[in-house]
């Protein structure tokens, strides 16, 4: 009696197992029904984070575009390879020496590490751009420098000269969110050019100005007026260390004035000029400004020690890693890469921080076929992973202990923030979804974790490339597929 009681007992589990999985799968099968995904490239993968078993699926092992749901990846592994509590140092130094009048016989260095957040204004904890050149320019004062024979150096050695991804494409890396990660970042690498609008469809805006002021910089202003409604749909043109940018699109009819922001040419200059500025303000004079590869092209590398006299730290990694997510900021990802590089390879390169993190995750026992990756942001359209990769990414890092609630916490949460902050609202996925988008010409994804009716914590990723219909449209469609696999 008790054999078959027992029996019965494992009938129902595995009956109640098989149910559940084939209440996932049936809605997984009805998705691809959809007529928009007739011709659409699609792998979508859903697993057990308890026992990393996969509970539904579709292609899960066709490489797609990720676009930026990869950024999961990277900032995941930049929590896991340099941890939460990880800081980065941007540091003031000169050579040469002070003296007896102030006078530096020296150059005056800014010396990055890769900082994607120095001077942005967006964290409460840490300085703007107009903070960080006072403070810089009260440590030079209080180092008794009252002037500078030598120059005001903005050095982004610690990363590659090679900041624009090989397959970016050429109608980003002229925008703020094609800027590259230097290795002396400043103000986010952006800055803001702002059109005095035009009363007549089809006339040319007037450029009122750029702010802040980027030396050197010039626009041939090919941008025409659209309708009241039409919104931004100017696009500006130009390659890294390139001061002729070109803008093209629409923006709308109006009667003030419309920002676009586009991406700084070269942000080490921009520090060294800024601070140069801010030093003039103060009574303190110098020769000039220049790069350090300014400085290494002309061989006027000294090579006298530096002395460090003032040090700046960013906010922790998991502050920055919760806007990263939150916002989906390229420039954070492409940092916090080539950063892993430098301390894993001793390299700041996106190469080097790719081979460190697949090293690790391997090391874990993450399966990386069928992913082939550029970048750490997913902007490149050349980046290729699975939907069955991104699950087992995920299920893996939720079992680490030491990043977990860290990185979870980082992702939007349905209802709550980021680009699911006004969707599932009275569903069952309401503060269940924690997931990051993705968004391409053609390529709509999501990757996350979402909590059935039992508790149970799943990972997810769903990867639609090459739809027919809105991108929009294509959205709501994935996100009643992830609401879901909540019940």
């Amino acid at each position: 009696m008790m054999k078959q009681q027992l029996l019965v007992i494992c009938f129902l589990v595995v009956s109640i197992g098989l149910f559940a999985q084939s209440k996932w799968q049936k809605a997984v099968d009805q998705f691809m029904k959809d007529p928009a995904l007739v011709h659409a490239s699609v792998g979508i993968c859903v697993m057990n984070n308890s026992n990393g078993k996969i509970v539904a699926s579709y292609n899960d092992q066709q490489s797609l575009i990720p676009a930026s749901s990869l950024k999961i990846v990277t900032t995941a592994s930049g929590l896991a390879i340099l941890g939460n509590d990880f800081r980065f140092k941007t540091t003031l130094a000169y050579d040469g020496e002070i003296d007896l009048d102030g006078v530096l016989s020296g150059n005056i260095y800014i010396q990055g590490k890769g900082d994607p957040t120095l001077g942005s204004d967006v964290f409460t904890a840490t300085p703007d751009i107009n903070g960080i050149l006072s403070r810089w320019g009260d440590a030079i004062q209080s180092s008794g420098i009252k002037a500078i024979s030598g120059k005001i150096v903005g050095d982004g050695s610690y990363f590659s000269s090679n900041v624009a991804i090989q397959t970016w494409q050429w109608g980003d890396i002229g925008n703020y969110y094609g800027a590259g990660a230097y290795g002396l970042n400043f103000h986010e690498n952006l800055y803001y050019l702002r059109f005095r609008q035009a009363h007549r469809l089809k006339e040319t805006p007037d450029i009122s100005v750029i702010e802040p002021e980027v030396p050197g910089l010039s626009f041939r202003n090919e941008v025409k007026s659209a309708g009241a409604r039409s919104g931004d749909n100017a696009y500006i043109y130009g390659a890294p260390y390139s001061y002729l940018r070109y803008v093209r699109g629409t923006i709308p009819i109006g009667k003030g004035l419309f920002s676009i922001k586009g991406s700084i040419p070269d942000p080490p200059y921009f520090t060294a000029f800024h601070l140069a500025k801010k030093l003039e303000e103060i009574g303190i004079s110098s020769n000039g400004v220049a790069t350090q590869l300014q400085l290494v092209a002309s061989k006027e590398v000294s090579k006298a020690e530096r002395n460090i006299f003032h040090t700046h730290e960013s906010p922790m990694l998991q502050e920055i890693v919760i806007r990263t997510n939150q916002k989906s900021i390229n420039l954070y990802c492409e940092s916090i890469l080539k950063t892993i590089g430098q301390k894993r390879k001793k390299a700041g390169t996106s190469k080097a921080g790719l081979q460190a993190l697949k090293e690790e995750w391997k090391g874990r026992g993450v399966d990386f076929s069928g992913v082939s990756l550029d970048d750490g942001s997913g902007l490149s359209p050349r980046d290729l992973v699975t939907a069955r990769f991104m699950s087992r990414f995920l299920s893996k890092v939720s079992r680490d202990p030491k990043i977990a609630t860290t990185f979870k916490n980082s992702l939007p949460l349905a209802g709550v923030s980021g680009i699911l902050k006004r969707k599932f609202k009275g569903t069952a996925g309401y503060k269940k979804i924690w997931a990051k988008s993705g968004t391409l010409g053609g390529v709509r994804t999501y990757a996350g974790y979402c909590q059935n009716i039992k508790g149970e914590e799943l990972s997810f990723c769903i990867l639609v490339n090459n739809y027919k219909g809105s991108g929009g449209a294509m959205r709501k469609k994935m996100e009643q597929l992830m609401l879901q696999f909540c019940k």
